[in-house]
């Protein structure tokens, strides 16, 4: 949860972030709880989504960046690296298949 720390990005961009980390973190934990207690098989490329739309909308609508696009968000290549870094280190959600 301190990766934002140790970026070498700004203020602004380090609050982007931690977001990004939190949100990442939360849908994570959803698809892990429904692959355990759903049974469901759970593709990363659909944790991705998530994470992506769930971080624009708050960042959209949580910070002052009020006036970012979603264009402009999808461009934000941070949230991928980000996850590949998470599913690399933390290893494939349980469940899940594909990348």
């Amino acid at each position: 949860m301190e990766v934002h720390n140790f970026c070498g990005v700004g203020a602004s961009e380090k609050s982007v972030i931690q977001g990004i980390v939190r949100v990442a973190c939360w849908c994570i934990w959803k698809a892990r709880n429904k692959a355990v207690f759903s049974e469901a098989v759970v593709k990363v490329e659909d944790i991705f989504r998530e994470v992506r739309s769930l971080g624009f909308l708050w960042f959209k609508y949580r910070s002052k960046f009020s006036l970012i696009s979603w264009s402009d968000w999808c461009k934000f290549e941070i949230i991928y690296v980000y996850f590949c870094f998470v599913v690399l280190v933390s290893g494939p959600v349980l469940g899940c298949s594909g990348f």
